[in-house]
């Protein structure tokens, strides 16, 4: 690095000071020059006196020689002034906000956030140099924002999914993941790959309720989870949380008689049209094709089914209760708790595709082995999927 020096306009300024310098330190030094001591100095200082030595005639010769060895002692110190300047315009400062360079092989080997190596089963992949891949590894959340079609996917995206061998799932709006790396990821890094797209025919399909069994002691805890996520009311307040909460006991009604059917009473299906799946849209088909009234009037019928356990028995007497509870509504009430009911049912009830997808089941998320899952909703369709979920 070349060394930078003052310009014009500051050479001119050192001149003056170093000509400032070397007069009022060789004015000092003339007393010490002369015999005289630090006190007389402080008490008798005199900056006109090395001027008078130089010009006056009357002064004696011996004191008038002192003046030269004065004038060089100030010159000596001068010096100091165009040094201490050369250095402030060549001292590196510390960035206030710290500085950025690309690295280089030391620093990179140096780095305790990347490894320099041409494999790595669990770290970040964040570039490649000189034929071997940077890797980022510390244990942190990585958030990586840029603009529209900047390269996210590309540059990071992409290329973990080719490399990482573990399970994960990606948000895949445009498929483009899904398109690139599912063969990889199936093929060479031993993965079960799955699409789930309800809105197009190549997706794997999801069945909620096929994880819900109602004949386990968590069954019951199961389903109200899921129904805390379709009808949600946890810190809502007025009508929207009163009537979430009145739907979502009435779907809960009609989860628990249709497991009944399926499992204990299947000739109760044709009655009303269902598929003996346990699956949201069934559900949605018992609430269009019920007859409260049938199902109420056969209560004591229905409790007295062979085959029933104490747990089996419970669910269906919930889910008599909340049925005659959604019956005795008085009308206005139960066109609210419908309207709420619809809005989130709406996709199954106006899309039987989607109803069709979400009885079958493909994808097994407690699966045994390494999964990758692909969400990919169209941004377009995102709504209404959303009003599931």
């Amino acid at each position: 690095m070349s060394l930078k020096l003052p310009d014009k306009g500051q050479w001119v300024f050192i001149g003056l000071v170093m000509c400032l310098v070397t007069y009022y330190t060789g004015s000092v030094a003339v007393y010490f020059l002369n015999g005289k001591t630090p006190l007389y100095i402080w008490k008798n200082f005199d900056s006109m006196l090395l001027w008078r030595i130089i010009t006056e005639s009357n002064i004696r010769t011996d004191i008038r020689l002192t003046a030269i060895p004065s004038l060089l002692s100030g010159m000596v110190s001068s010096l100091i002034v165009p040094v201490f300047i050369i250095w402030q315009l060549n001292k590196t400062d510390v960035a206030l906000y710290g500085d950025a360079k690309f690295a280089s092989d030391n620093d990179l080997r140096k780095s305790k956030l990347l490894k320099w190596e041409k494999e790595n089963d669990t770290d970040i992949l964040v570039g490649a140099y000189k034929g071997k891949y940077l890797w980022y590894t510390a244990p942190d959340f990585v958030s990586l924002g840029a603009g529209t079609r900047a390269g996210k996917g590309a540059a990071i995206g992409i290329p973990n999914l080719l490399v990482r061998k573990h399970s994960l799932i990606a948000l895949d709006p445009k498929q483009e993941l899904w398109k690139i790396t599912s063969k990889v990821r199936e093929i060479l890094l031993g993965n079960k790959v799955y699409l789930l797209d309800p809105f197009n025919s190549k997706t794997h399909q999801f069945n909620p309720l096929f994880y819900i069994d109602l004949k386990a002691e968590s069954g019951a805890k199961d389903l109200l989870k899921l129904i805390e996520i379709l009808f949600p009311s946890y810190g809502m307040t007025g009508a929207e949380a009163h009537f979430n909460n009145l739907a979502g006991q009435y779907w809960t009604g009609l989860a628990k008689l249709l497991h009944f059917f399926i499992n204990y009473e299947p000739s109760w299906l044709n009655e009303f049209g269902l598929k003996p799946v346990f699956s949201i849209g069934s559900v949605v088909d018992l609430y269009s094709n019920i007859d409260r009234e049938l199902i109420l009037s056969k209560r004591e019928e229905l409790e007295g089914t062979n085959g029933l356990d104490e747990n089996a028995l419970y669910h269906l007497r919930d889910a008599l209760t909340k049925i005659r509870e959604y019956h005795e509504t008085e009308d206005e009430q139960r066109s609210s708790i419908d309207g709420s009911f619809r809005k989130k049912m709406s996709l199954f009830i106006s899309q039987p595709f989607v109803n069709v997808l979400m009885v079958m089941i493909s994808i097994s998320v407690s699966c045994d082995g390494k999964i990758s899952l692909f969400m990919s909703v169209l941004m377009r369709k995102i709504y209404h999927w959303l009003t599931i979920f």
